[in-house]
């Protein structure tokens, strides 16, 4: 049992003694949380009038408790199981075990149900002081601090910017103020670190807000310049009069970056107090133009994350590749569409007499609008996009336009295991220089000027490998 716990933090390991119902009847089980999985293990004995029915397969999700805490449990996968007979007579009596690994827990320090709705995500994270950075908004909770101002009957002041998102809800930066005093230890005064809170128009069911929460990670990380640490996730239930708190906790480990950049790929740079990097400020539309994308194309934000953990540099070319190829994807037709379909409509009778072939006939003429369509193939569609980056950037780079052919064939020949040669160094290049245009073309997508990326593209890792030496 836990008392007065508050909060999970995603790099502690927790140890619960819960009680699960399967709809019918109450069970024991242990539930471990650590940065590495998470594991709950089901136990007890059963009988003629009394079974568990979760059975030894995956379950959507689960709800169990300890004293007043909550725990929703989703994405359990089935680990292993075991079972023994007690005793035969006078009664079956059974003893049961059941292991799950669990994808994410959403806790709250209080009862609450399935019905309870998510209206609010707030990431915690020190990379996101740093994104924010140094701002006029920081000094002045600071010199209304010190002037005895009531500064959390003005929660106004506590925000760093908000935003609309159309459909979904605001999105902005807040500072979480806290005051401390303390005798013994001669110490006292506020803190008030930042984090980003996004707050739904419309609650979110516990089973979804982890879909909500990678969207959002996704977007921060794509800024960030890669996978950054979460020290915690807090999650607000029920309406603003009578909100509940709790957390989200998930494996964390695997979103550890590989190597620590040590700063942002592109900083919020709103009301900054000190300019020293001279960047652009980040559009905070950007946030509304990425949840008002399509889900297609908002999805490659988290596969770009993805193929970006891969330790393999084939693998991350290849799926730097795809989503390039599908963000610079244009077609154009060789001859006028309206004509063409009209003359193969005139001309269907006739190659079906012709052939004697009805279906073959009708799959060819089907066929001829998708050619047609295709005068543009992926090396003319991504030396477009080339062409359209600034040329006192791309004039730096090592791969000129005439280059991006012989990238294609290297992508065909790696997808089709044909022969091919191409040392660590080169292969590395051709990586980063599928990834620089990618990040291009992502940014363009949240709409963010091709003359703005330039502007911060420089500081992405591993950058100097595209470029000629001075």
């Amino acid at each position: 049992m836990s008392f007065n716990l508050e909060a999970l933090e995603l790099a502690e390991t927790y140890d619960f003694g819960v009680v699960v119902n399967d709809g019918a009847n109450n069970f024991a089980a242990k539930l471990n949380l650590s940065p590495e999985k998470i594991t709950i293990t089901i136990m007890g004995e059963g009988g003629d009038e009394r079974n568990c029915s979760l059975g030894y397969c995956d379950v959507d999700s689960l709800i169990c408790r300890d004293l007043n805490n909550t725990f929703f449990l989703h994405e359990l996968t089935f680990v292993k199981g075991s079972s023994r007979l007690i005793s035969h007579h006078p009664k079956h009596i059974g003893f049961f075990e059941s292991t799950f690994e669990v994808g994410y827990v959403i806790f709250s320090p209080s009862h609450l149900d399935e019905n309870n709705l998510v209206e609010s995500i707030s990431i915690h994270s020190n990379k996101i002081s740093e994104w924010v950075g140094t701002t006029n908004t920081q000094e002045e909770i600071i010199r209304a601090y010190n002037d005895k101002e009531p500064i959390l009957e003005c929660p106004e002041k506590l925000n760093e910017f908000l935003t609309p998102l159309d459909g979904v809800g605001i999105l902005g930066v807040g500072y979480n103020l806290s005051m401390h005093s303390s005798s013994p230890r001669f110490s006292a005064g506020i803190s008030f670190p930042p984090s980003l809170t996004i707050v739904f128009l419309n609650g979110q069911i516990s089973k979804i807000v982890m879909d909500s929460f990678r969207k959002l990670y996704a977007l921060l990380a794509f800024f960030m310049g890669d996978d950054f640490l979460v020290e915690q996730v807090d999650i607000s239930f029920g309406s603003s009069f009578r909100s509940r708190k709790g957390t989200l906790y998930y494996p964390s480990k695997g979103l550890c970056p590989r190597y620590e950049q040590g700063y942002s790929l592109f900083p919020l740079g709103l009301n900054v107090r000190f300019d020293s990097l001279g960047l652009p400020a980040l559009p905070v539309t950007s946030f509304n133009n990425y949840y008002s994308l399509p889900e297609v194309y908002s999805g490659y934000f988290s596969k770009y994350l993805k193929y970006k953990r891969m330790e393999n540099p084939e693998e991350r070319f290849l799926g730097f590749f795809r989503i390039l190829e599908s963000l610079c994807f244009n077609k154009k037709s060789y001859l006028d569409e309206e004509l063409l379909g009209q003359m193969c409509d005139r001309v269907k009778p006739y190659l079906i007499k012709k052939f004697g072939d009805k279906e073959n006939a009708t799959s060819f003429l089907r066929g001829i609008p998708r050619y047609n369509n295709s005068k543009y193939n992926t090396e003319k569609c991504i030396q477009d996009f080339y062409s359209r980056i600034p040329k006192l950037v791309s004039g730096k780079w090592k791969v000129e336009k005439r280059d991006i052919g012989s990238i294609c064939k290297l992508r065909n020949d790696i997808t089709h295991a044909n022969d091919y040669y191409i040392n660590n160094n080169e292969i590395e290049e051709k990586v980063k220089f599928m990834e620089v245009l990618l990040v291009y073309s992502l940014f363009e997508k949240l709409g963010v000027e091709l003359t703005t990326t330039a502007e911060i593209a420089y500081r992405m890792q591993g950058y100097h490998l595209v470029t000629k030496k001075p």
